[in-house]
């Protein structure tokens, strides 16, 4: 798939303006947390997470060739309101991994993405 494919495929996915991809090390290095209070409003389908290693990118689109819009710490409070196929990716935060599934992510620290990053 070409860059402007997967641009393409992305724009196509509901809510795609209003939430932000991790970057590859993010989804790898994401562990599960209790939800917040703030998240507790979030919609049903959604998962509160923490990246477990500092650094994570939070990305615009599915591909690690995306603008970072953060780099994020291991206390944020995330929340993951889908999973997405993206580009490949690998990191070796908390371990080597690799893959092409990204999440969306809604909210930061109980905060939009929209509000935060405007996207």
């Amino acid at each position: 798939m070409t860059p402007a494919h997967t641009r393409a495929a992305w724009r196509g996915l509901p809510g795609t303006r209003v939430a932000v991809a991790l970057a590859s090390i993010a989804l790898a290095a994401v562990v599960a947390l209790p939800a917040p209070a703030p998240v507790a409003a979030a919609a049903p389908s959604s998962k509160a997470m923490a990246p477990a290693c500092s650094g994570v990118n939070l990305r615009t689109s599915p591909t690690t060739a995306s603008r970072a819009k953060v780099r994020l710490v291991t206390g944020a409070a995330l929340t993951v309101s889908a999973t997405v196929k993206g580009a490949s990716w690998r990191t070796v935060c908390a371990g080597s991994k690799a893959g092409s599934g990204w999440y969306r992510i809604s909210a930061v620290n109980g905060k939009s993405v929209r509000s935060l990053y405007g996207v």
